[in-house]
């Protein structure tokens, strides 16, 4: 599994229930429970599919664990066998079946050793001694997902009786950098990418994830029953994401196509998965999602198509503590509740309803956003944030300073892969792949710093960032549409999150008028957010657009759709825009279609009277206007100054909490006083010069959030004071300019509550 899994050993003790790093050279605890459950399953599905009447004590079985790591699953495959049968039968099981026809492989040859160790420990007792000197232990310290074309590879050659079942097991690692590439794995993995783009969605290009090693070892299993028409069982604890993510879309077909029956436990546990309402841990205190897969080859045939064959999937899942999912997993595999997965558009693995299936087809009906746009990309990213990018320009632009005039130089060192790093108060920074220490010191702090601008770091929040050549991450093609939204563009660009990990993906959604960072939506737990630009310069293949860029002077829509568009409701490019911001605001729709908006861009409906569509349109401009802050607000300020409480120019942000009975954000109060009884609080000074408060603050207002985030909390925590000089800190009080900025936020937020409702009022007259 992967390099932060909960538990690492500096020492290989005789018996435990371990994993191991498949890449690296550490080996993991895995829990015992989830080694057992799929013994469990295997010995249930052997029983009942493969009418094998002794189950895991059958002699016609062959097992391969193909990253064995410390021998988890054959030493408790051992113990399981062991409670099931007599000591006659064991005895004849284990000499006879299990000894001759387990082959394990380990990569690491330090691992390799331990893991022959345990297991002789373990082994040798039970072995008659005459016995234990003819024993073959098939441990091999070899990669499973090497070559194995030829006719000498042992993989190739099993099983050794054509009669027998191939049991396939274990915990494969999780490595997206996976420094396995082995020419023949790589090239079965194609298979995964044959079925991955189809009609009506945006292409997958970005297809890291199809080389996690773990999809590695499904494919090798998959190869090794299905493509070799082995009946057999694969059975493997993976991470979670390829049930639905998109770019697995070819893996599942692939998978479905392959075998006869899929089963799968799902465990979640990914902490960037927000759920309501629900503690969700995982059982390896890791951040990917946990899965049990088991995947059946029922007959020694060739498989027929998909649409023939019709492969059955069944799911389960658990949501909760670590001990709630070990007790649901510990129960005998039969009363695990398991429900069919009806055939859906794209071969995920996770059941919906039919109500949800009828929906979904109404949903992809609508038109896709990326059709109705010419162009779109995701914000611009980079590997050292905080190098280029700080709320405080005066910290922004010494930090520049630091790294021109040689003080970060001198501090570089060398990491184990002979990379150069610089972490020094707050600010780190590396050699990687698109972006060099060298080729950042090419370019100049006059440049440098001549180029700060402000771009959309989180939400409303916007920081200031060197948006200079030598600066930025190269490499992605951000920057290529970027360009059309730089301060002299006045350009707009929607903001929506094509992957969300929040609890319902309603609101991860906005607008900017300017650059913007690729998590400016959902954060650093999102996936990336993507923009569609109003306006674009189709000459993109210019080169030198830092220094010369591109006016953006021509609408960003697709002329057939723009044509449509304007026929039926007779509305212009500006009014379409505004239509589909307003649309992605509107709650019943976020709501009626949240689910498939959590997955994908999103799908427009078109479904209004041209009035009813108008006035969409009408509150998404002054949508757009409240959330990009482009509007006159010298009243509400006005009116929201004297429900505050003023005194110095500056105020430094400390202990701030909010006090939803008196409406007040406090700047700097103790925390002893934030438990008062009501009739304490009642004896303050309503004007205490002591306290800095702004005031008529809803609790809806502050709870007013964009992808997930709460708005308000978030700028104010972005410019809490400190002492320490640590990365992004603000080390300072805030100016009054800064204040009338977060009073415009909390108009902004009021004036969008009451638009909202209006747009609702729309969608429900349709519906």
């Amino acid at each position: 599994m992967e390099n932060n899994k909960n538990q690492k050993l500096n020492k290989f003790p005789s018996t435990s229930s371990l994993s191991r790093n498949y890449s690296g050279s550490v080996a993991y605890f895995t829990p015992i429970e989830l080694v057992n459950c799929i013994l469990r399953g295997i010995d249930f599905f052997l029983l009942n599919k493969f009418k094998n009447s002794k189950g895991l004590i059958g002699d016609d079985l062959e097992f391969i664990e193909p990253a064995a790591g410390l021998m988890i699953f054959p030493l408790n495959l051992v113990d399981y066998v062991k409670k099931k049968t007599t000591s006659e039968e064991f005895n004849l099981w284990l000499s006879n079946t299990l000894l001759k026809r387990l082959h394990t492989f380990e990569l690491n040859p330090r691992i390799y050793s331990s893991a022959k160790e345990i297991w002789e420990k373990k082994i040798n007792p039970l072995i008659h001694p005459k016995s234990s000197k003819k024993i073959v232990h098939n441990l091999y310290c070899e990669s499973s997902i090497k070559e194995h074309k030829n006719e000498d590879s042992l993989l190739s050659n099993l099983p050794i009786n054509s009669r027998n079942k191939l049991i396939i097991f274990g915990n494969p690692p999780y490595a997206v950098s996976s420094q396995v590439k082995s020419p023949w794995i790589q090239d079965l993995i194609h298979d995964y990418k044959k079925e991955l783009n189809r009609d009506g969605k945006k292409k997958i290009l970005g297809l890291k994830g199809i080389q996690d090693d773990y999809v590695k070892f499904i494919r090798m299993a998959q190869w090794k029953l299905a493509d070799q028409n082995n009946p057999g069982i694969l059975a493997y604890v993976v991470n979670d994401y390829f049930l639905n993510g998109d770019i697995f879309r070819g893996m599942r077909a692939s998978l479905k196509n392959a075998f006869d029956e899929i089963w799968i436990i799902n465990l979640h546990g990914d902490p960037k998965k927000k759920r309501s309402n629900i503690t969700d841990e995982n059982v390896f205190d890791i951040q990917t999602g946990i899965c049990l897969f088991f995947a059946l080859k029922l007959k020694n045939e060739m498989t027929p198509n998909t649409i023939e064959k019709g492969c059955k999937i069944f799911y389960s899942e658990c949501f909760g503590s670590k001990a709630k999912k070990f007790k649901f997993i510990s129960q005998n595999f039969k009363e695990i509740p398991f429900e069919s997965v009806p055939e859906r558009l794209d071969h995920e693995f996770i059941p919906i309803s039919p109500k949800e299936i009828e929906l979904e087809s109404k949903y992809n009906e609508f038109p896709y956003m990326p059709s109705i746009f010419k162009k779109n990309i995701i914000g611009v990213q980079s590997l050292h944030d905080s190098l280029i990018t700080h709320p405080d320009i005066s910290r922004l632009k010494e930090i520049i300073n630091n790294f021109y005039d040689g003080t970060y130089s001198k501090l570089e060192f060398k990491d184990k892969k002979n990379q150069n790093w610089v972490k020094h108060q707050g600010v780190s920074y590396h050699d990687a792949r698109d972006w060099k220490i060298e080729y950042g010191l090419k370019g100049s702090a006059k440049k440098a710093l001549d180029h700060i601008i402000q771009w959309k770091w989180r939400g409303f929040d916007k920081w200031w960032v060197s948006y200079d050549e030598h600066m930025i991450t190269k490499g992605s093609s951000s920057y290529s549409l970027m360009q059309f939204l730089l301060p002299h563009q006045n350009n707009l660009a929607i903001g929506v999150s094509r992957v969300s990990r929040k609890a319902s993906g309603e609101n991860s959604v906005f607008i900017t008028n300017s650059i913007a960072e690729s998590h400016f939506i959902e954060g650093g737990s999102g996936i990336g957010d993507y923009l569609f630009p109003l306006k674009i310069n189709s000459k993109l293949k210019r080169k030198n657009d830092w220094e010369y860029p591109l006016i953006a002077d021509e609408y960003n829509f697709n002329c057939d759709f723009l044509d449509d568009w304007k026929n039926r409701f007779a509305l212009d490019e500006e009014d379409l825009f505004y239509y589909i911001y307003g649309i992605l605001w509107t709650p019943g729709y976020r709501k009626q279609y949240g689910i498939f908006l959590k997955k994908d861009f999103p799908h427009i409906p078109f479904i209004f009277s041209p009035n009813q569509t108008k006035k969409i349109a009408d509150i998404g401009k002054k949508l757009s206007k409240y959330h990009t802050l482009s509007f006159s607000h010298s009243k509400e300020l006005h009116d929201w100054i004297i429900n505050s409480n003023y005194k110095y120019n500056t105020y430094e942000i400390r202990d701030f909490y909010y006090d939803s009975v008196r409406k007040r954000i406090y700047f700097d109060k103790s925390k002893s006083k934030k438990n008062q009884s009501e009739k304490t609080r009642e004896k303050e000074t309503v004007n205490s010069s002591e306290i800095f408060w702004i005031g008529n603050i809803t609790p809806e207002m502050w709870a007013f959030s964009i992808g997930g985030i709460p708005q308000l909390r978030l700028w104010l925590k972005n410019r809490q004071f400190s002492k320490e000089i640590k990365k992004y800190s603000f080390n300072r009080g805030i100016f009054m300019k800064e204040i009338n900025v977060f009073l415009k936020i909390c108009i902004s937020i009021k004036k969008s509550i009451n638009l909202i409702k209006n747009l609702e009022n729309i969608y429900l007259e349709k519906k």
